[in-house]
Parts: structure tokens; C-alpha cells; sequence
């Protein structure tokens, strides 16, 4: 008899209400993209330790899965690809520093808010033949930065682009001379630039460039590194300060008589301060040095962590340096590998900077293996914990409304009846047998 009944009470249910018939196209991007995954990335992580939620943020997406089905669908060239909010409609600027078609996406994505204190929800759409490019890489890097070089080039052209709007360009040895280190595949993202300790070197801008001086403004510049101990001083990153009176920044590491110590330091025309500490060789680190002059403070960053004791710079003065480029190498003397250089012109928090370095880990890239038909994939090892699979467009839907007051207790995993009337369906509706 409760069987019967359930039955009924499972036809009377499904006599249903039947809402908007284009709902789905205001949660879909647009129905050109014929497909696009759910990818939540595990902003709350306690191993993160925010302290509170970051804004327009550059977020690093990596997928290296060959049997994604992004890599089927997508344009060979990646032009279609594109992310929204979690919305599903709010586009978000990104850029695509690799795409080969087979099984490596690596994209910025810039993220309105992620969140501290709950996952964060983004959508990636493809499967559209005709878009045109979907990039907006200066929108990614417009939150601040002056310069953003992801040093990924191949050498086979000398300029080493700069994501920005700011157009500062570097160029390999100089003008006149090709001096360009060598992309190596030993990166934390993509590629890397390998630099020989003879004659490499890359020049950026020119001396007059104000984009990469920033007087007695708040300031932000850092850079992923490895390297080994030699005979000579290795400017990494390069603006002046390299001796007492000289203006300007760095991040260097001193000779093998000296200790071989790293230093991130800043400069007037009177003094400078320098965060110094020691690293290993032949291992990557990520540096990090904040001028803010709120707090009149100098902190050095060794892989997200404060170094040492904020310095005092607050008798410090203008910190622009004319007198030549700003520099990777200031004379041809790296020994090692630089990667994912930025500059920018506020000072970054502690938060913005650990999320930096922990989203760019090679650990915490990509994102989980999804099987088609199984459920959705968590790894809570990686940032990116869960990708959905693919999701179909379909043009309409209708909102079924079950009537709570017609069911008998609760239940789960429930087969449920549906009964279409006719007039339930729009002109274009495909029946099956």
C-alpha cells in the first residue's frame, strides 16, 4: 500500500510549476561557448592563514591533465577560453602566459575578491570555433603593477615582454648586442630564464623611465630566484642602490668572499637599508621587498615570510635613480635562474605576498584528474582542489517545483517521475523514442 502511495504522491509532485524558459541564458556566459568547468579554489585554507579576503587579485589557473576536456574543445590557439565570476556572466580579465592545445593551460586570472573565509568559485568557458581572442592581460595587472615580466621567452626575438600597460620592455644584453640568457624548463612557472655569469643580461626601458621610479611613494618589487655563490656580486633585479648615496632598489647576492648572503635593499642620496640572510644554492626562493612609506618601513619577504625586523626609513628621501636602466643583471653577472618578476606601485600586504608565493608553488598547481562519469575530484593538496567536469550548453530549462506537502517522510537518492505535458516545451524541442 506505501508503495502505491508513494507512487502517487511521486505523479501529483511532478505536475509541476514550469518558470522561464531562459533562465539558463542569464547563468550562462553566452551560448556561442558551448561548454565550461567549475573550478572552486580553496581560498579559506588554514595553511594559507589569511587574515582577511584580497582584492582584484591575479590568480594563477594550471591545467596539465591531457583528458581535459578543455583541450578537445578549445581553439588550438586558446583564443576562446575565457573566465567568469561565479555568477557564470561577469567576465573576468585574463591572460594566457601557455596554452599548447594537448595538455598545458597556464593562465592569470584577476579574481574581484578571494575570499579568506570561504572557497573561491570562478568559471572557465570554451568550445567556441569563431571567438575572437579573449584575452585582457594589461586588466589583469592593473591593481598596482608597474611591471609584470614572467620571463618566458624563447630568445629567438630579443624583448621580454611586459604584461602591463606600462610597456617596459626588456631587451636581451643591449640594443646593439644579443646577450640574452637562455628559457629553461628548470621555472617555477612555464618557463625560466637561465643567465650564464659571462655576458647575459636584459635591459629594461631606459633611464628616464618614471613607471619604475617611484620617488618617496609606497613600492613593491620582487622575483623568484635561484642561484650559486661566485666570485661576483649578482644583481637580480636592479634600479640603483648598489653602494651608500646611490638611489634606488635591489635584490643581490654578494660574492663568495663576502658570504654569499642575499640582500633586498633600498637607497637615497644619503644611505640605504638592506634585509640580509642566507639561502642555499641551486634552490628556488622567492624575494620579496616593500618600501612603505605609511609605516616608514622597509620588510623583506624570503617565500612569503617576513625576514628579520621591518627597517626604518623614514629619514629616507626620494629614491629615484636616473643615472641608468633598470636591470636583471646589472653588469652580465647573474649565475643562475630568474622567473615571474613584478613590480609594483603600492606596497603589498603580508597576505597578498604569502598568497603569491604559495599559489605559485609547483606543489599547489593544477588542478584534480576528473573522470568522466565519476564524481568530482578534491585534492586538498592543491590550491585549485576541485575541478568540475565539463558542463554542456543547453539553450532552455524549466524550474520543477516538487510540493514538500504531498511527500511522505524524507528521502534520498530518490527516483522521481516526470510526466511533460504538452505546451511544457518551446518550438525546436527534440522528442526521443
Amino acid at each position: 500500500m506505501k508503495r502505491v502511495s508513494i507512487l502517487k504522491i511521486i505523479i501529483f509532485s511532478m505536475l509541476v510549476f514550469c518558470l522561464g524558459s531562459s533562465a539558463l541564458a542569464q547563468e550562462w556566459y553566452n551560448s556561442a561557448w558551448s561548454r565550461r568547468q567549475k573550478i572552486t579554489i580553496d581560498s579559506d585554507n588554514a595553511a594559507f592563514g589569511l587574515s582577511g579576503n584580497l582584492t582584484e587579485f591575479p590568480y594563477l589557473i594550471k591545467i596539465t591533465d591531457g583528458g581535459n576536456d578543455l583541450f578537445s574543445y578549445a581553439q588550438s590557439s586558446g583564443d576562446d577560453i575565457l573566465f567568469t565570476a561565479s555568477d557564470g556572466t561577469t567576465k573576468l580579465a585574463h591572460e594566457i602566459e601557455a596554452y599548447n592545445g594537448l595538455d598545458d593551460l597556464t593562465a592569470w586570472v584577476r579574481l574581484p575578491t578571494f575570499y579568506s573565509g570561504a572557497d573561491t568559485i570562478i568559471y572557465m568557458y570554451y568550445g567556441n570555433s569563431n571567438a575572437a581572442n579573449q584575452e585582457q592581460p594589461q586588466e589583469v595587472w592593473a591593481n598596482g603593477y608597474a611591471g609584470v615580466w614572467h620571463l618566458k621567452e624563447d630568445g629567438s626575438v630579443s624583448d621580454y615582454e611586459d604584461s602591463t600597460n606600462n610597456m617596459n620592455v626588456g631587451v636581451g644584453g643591449s640594443v646593439t648586442s644579443n646577450e640574452s640568457p637562455t628559457r629553461s624548463t628548470n621555472a617555477i612557472v612555464g618557463y625560466s630564464q637561465d643567465f650564464d655569469g659571462i655576458d647575459d643580461k636584459i635591459d629594461v626601458g631606459d633611464a628616464s623611465n618614471t613607471s619604475l621610479n617611484f620617488g618617496t611613494q609606497s613600492f613593491t618589487f620582487g622575483l623568484w630566484v635561484n642561484s650559486v655563490v661566485t666570485s661576483n656580486y649578482q644583481w637580480f633585479l636592479w634600479r640603483g642602490a648598489h653602494s651608500g648615496g646611490v638611489p634606488g632598489y635591489s635584490i643581490y647576492r654578494r660574492d663568495s668572499a663576502n658570504g654569499g648572503t642575499y640582500t633586498i635593499n633600498v637607497g637615497d642620496t644619503v644611505d640605504r637599508e638592506k634585509v640580509t640572510f642566507t639561502i642555499a644554492d641551486n634552490t628556488w626562493y622567492y624575494l620579496v621587498g616593500v618600501v612603505d612609506r605609511t609605516t616608514q618601513e622597509l620588510r623583506g619577504y624570503v617565500n612569503g615570510v617576513l625576514e628579520g625586523t621591518p627597517l626604518d626609513i623614514s629619514y629616507m628621501g626620494s629614491v629615484d635613480y636616473f643615472a641608468d636602466n633598470f636591470r636583471f643583471g646589472r653588469n652580465s653577472d647573474i649565475d643562475g635562474l630568474l622567473d615571474e618578476a613584478r613590480v609594483s606601485n603600492v606596497p603589498r600586504s603580508a597576505d597578498w605576498i604569502k598568497t603569491q608565493y604559495n599559489m605559485q608553488l609547483p606543489a599547489h598547481q593544477g588542478a584534480p584528474t576528473n573522470i568522466s562519469g565519476k564524481p568530482n575530484t578534491i585534492d586538498n593538496n592543491l590550491f585549485i582542489k576541485q575541478r568540475g567536469r565539463q558542463q554542456d550548453y543547453y539553450q532552455y530549462r524549466k524550474l520543477l517545483t516538487i510540493n514538500r506537502n504531498k511527500v511522505e517522510g524524507t528521502h534520498t537518492d530518490f527516483p522521481v517521475l516526470t510526466i511533460a505535458v504538452p505546451g511544457n516545451f518551446l518550438p525546436g524541442s527534440k522528442s526521443r523514442p
